[in-house]
């Protein structure tokens, strides 16, 4: 036979189980144990006043929209020398993509998906008059 404070204090640790699952579920709404979804993404892109020397980076997986940033640029400076790079997407929800132009014009569009993502850059660059629109990169966070 069980004593009383035996069965007070199993039913205090599933309680607080119990409490702590609920916290973890309200954590990301109702899909699952997930706490926080740290996983930022970032394109980042060279000044497009200089045409012959366009250049883009990209960064997945990052913990925080700073360190995507930072990841981004400082990766898109190392791989083209001599120019300066700024943040032309970020996020940790859904997707990014970039698509070039002939013109030295970029497009960079949000997507619930890669390939809406993809999709929407795509189309915003025909839709702007861009020539021989070419599919760079797609990155998801998340």
């Amino acid at each position: 036979m069980m004593h009383w404070h035996v069965f007070r204090r199993m039913t205090l640790a599933v309680l607080l189980l119990v409490a702590a699952l609920m916290m973890l579920t309200s954590c990301n709404g109702s899909d699952g144990f997930l706490i926080t979804p740290n996983n930022w993404f970032a394109i980042a892109i060279t000044d497009t006043r200089n045409c012959g020397r366009v250049g883009w980076t990209s960064v997945e997986g990052r913990s925080s929209k700073s360190r995507a940033n930072a990841d981004a640029v400082r990766s898109c400076q190392n791989n083209n020398p001599g120019t300066s790079c700024s943040v032309a997407s970020n996020g940790n929800d859904g997707c990014g993509a970039l698509v070039s132009t002939s013109r030295c014009g970029w497009f960079v569009n949000p997507g619930s998906t890669a390939s809406a993502a993809q999709r929407n850059a795509l189309n915003e660059c025909s839709r702007d008059g861009g020539t021989n629109c070419r599919f760079q990169v797609v990155v998801c966070g998340g």
